[in-house]
């Protein structure tokens, strides 16, 4: 029997959180699953084995790669750097926001850990690390069509966000070191492509439960604007303007949360990015007197 007859077409429901944000869902059925009884080695007791055959994603996306900015990343006093050609070392997206996160975000984690307990908190925070550095392996296999066999522990979350795959194309950059010199920061975007024909930033992220709305991303928003702002600079000389931004949460065993950003909305957050970037090296150069 052909796959065709077997797959039926997705269905798209759509929810409105606020303002230019929309979350998306999508449910895909790629995966078919055929039963076949046999007896056991007795020849007494049914059973029955499954086979999973699953239906290659297809790789209809566009690949026009930017060339990529060759730069050395670094860590010094558990703080990310990136260091460019020239020699010159700015410090991360993420190293910058988390120098400056809000006092009510610092006492949220520790009451967490508090909670949980030590051990239990370091546990979870190193599988949800592996979880993702293992899922963006795969999604950036895939966008440079290497599409190898997905490991066991990451199927779940490649399962979650393969159909929203199938909805880019026209990639330009992944994984890609970015730099933006006039505010001194660094970081690495993990895709710049078109979704539904629209340029972005993408970013993937995994979780073990829905986020649910804006407010339970934190600060990944202004981690999306200050790729924007890095991308747009430095590679303004090939035409690149991208105003709109795309963040995957990948869900185990339930089809992936789609939160879009529409350029109105990443003014707003580049505007709170200028702020944490200024407060980041006020400190720095106070603490170097």
């Amino acid at each position: 029997m052909r796959f065709a007859n077997l797959i039926s077409e997705p269905t798209t429901p759509t929810l409105l959180f606020r303002r230019f944000v929309v979350v998306v869902s999508r449910i895909h059925p790629w995966d078919i699953i055929i039963k076949k009884y046999a007896r056991n080695s007795d020849n007494q007791e049914w059973g029955y084995k499954t086979d999973i055959y699953e239906k290659k994603l297809a790789m209809s996306f566009d690949t026009q790669l930017l060339p990529r900015i060759n730069a050395k990343s670094m860590r010094e006093n558990g703080k990310q750097y990136y260091v460019d050609t020239q020699g010159n070392r700015f410090p991360s997206v993420t190293t910058i926001l988390n120098a400056t996160k809000p006092q009510e975000d610092r006492d949220r984690l520790l009451n967490w850990k508090a909670r949980v307990g030590t051990e239990e908190a370091s546990r979870i925070t190193t599988g949800a690390s592996r979880r993702g550095t293992q899922t963006h392996k795969q999604i950036e296999r895939y966008l440079l069509r290497e599409n190898p066999a997905c490991p066991e522990a990451s199927r779940p979350y490649w399962e979650s966000i393969k159909p929203v795959l199938e909805e880019i194309d026209t990639v330009k950059l992944v994984e890609g070191s970015v730099f933006h010199y006039n505010m001194s920061y660094s970081g690495k975007v993990d895709c710049v492509a078109s979704y539904k024909g629209i340029p972005c930033i993408c970013e993937w992220k995994t979780a073990d439960k829905p986020k649910g709305s804006i407010e339970r991303l934190y600060e990944h928003p202004l981690q999306l604007t200050a790729y924007i702002g890095a991308v747009n600079q430095c590679y303004q000389e090939y035409d690149i303007e991208i105003n709109h931004a795309l963040l995957v949460v990948a869900i185990p065993d339930t089809e992936a949360e789609v939160f879009w950003f529409e350029p109105e909305v990443m003014k707003d957050y580049w505007k709170q990015w200028e702020q944490r970037v200024a407060k980041y090296w006020k400190r720095r150069n106070s603490w170097s007197r």
